[in-house]
């Protein structure tokens, strides 16, 4: 059983403080071609809306972006911490990437979460990079994606949360992707913005054992 599905881990200055200020002046700069979304929470818009911007770095097996060799040299870095500190080695593929975009809102409806979720259907890991400061936690809980008991999500008055991650620049997590995640809006920071990276285990098998 891969050491991640039980473990959540969070790396500080796993990269050096030259390509933390890089990738913060690159995304944070007139290069991404931000795309506006209605509601990064992944509702339907009828009871909240918290709006933000996505910019696409890899989908459907193509680089989207000019950003893509950049993103993609932090995340590997991230996963050679990541066999450092649990003492094993795992092959994965690359899914999706992207990167969210979002300013604190004068006014925000509904409940402090966002809507939760998992990104992807098969053995991953989810690996999240904070470009800057910010306000806006992401929430992992302790409930897990379980096809095989239901594929629905956990109601939010079954939650229970494991562990809040404060953004701050230079700072990833990474954990099972089969855990139900959420964020909270920013509130008071200049802007939150985080590059979401998912990685598929090549042998799915390898998961269950």
């Amino acid at each position: 059983m891969p050491k991640w599905k039980e473990q959540i881990f969070v790396f500080d200055d796993f990269l050096s403080q030259q390509e933390q200020h890089a990738l913060e002046t690159k995304f944070l700069g007139n290069q991404p071609q931000w795309a506006f979304v209605d509601d990064v929470s992944g509702s339907d818009g009828s009871n909240k809306q918290r709006p933000g911007f996505n910019h696409q770095l890899f989908t459907h097996g193509q680089k989207r972006s000019q950003l893509f060799d950049d993103a993609m040299d932090m995340v590997q870095k991230a996963i050679s911490r990541l066999s450092q500190e649990a003492h094993e080695k795992n092959d994965f593929r690359l899914e999706k990437s992207r990167a969210f975009l979002q300013v604190p809102l004068a006014n925000l409806e509904g409940s402090e979460y966002d809507n939760h979720h998992i990104d992807y259907v098969s053995p991953h890991i989810a690996v999240l990079y904070y470009i800057c400061d910010a306000d806006g936690e992401t929430v992992l809980f302790e409930q897990m994606y379980d096809h095989k008991r239901s594929a629905s999500p956990p109601s939010p008055s079954e939650l229970v949360e494991k562990i809040r991650v404060k953004p701050k620049r230079g700072r990833v997590v990474i954990f099972d992707g089969f855990r139900w995640h959420t964020a909270t809006q920013p509130k008071l920071c200049r802007a939150r913005c985080v590059i979401n990276t998912n990685l598929a285990l090549v042998d799915p098998s390898k998961y269950w054992s």
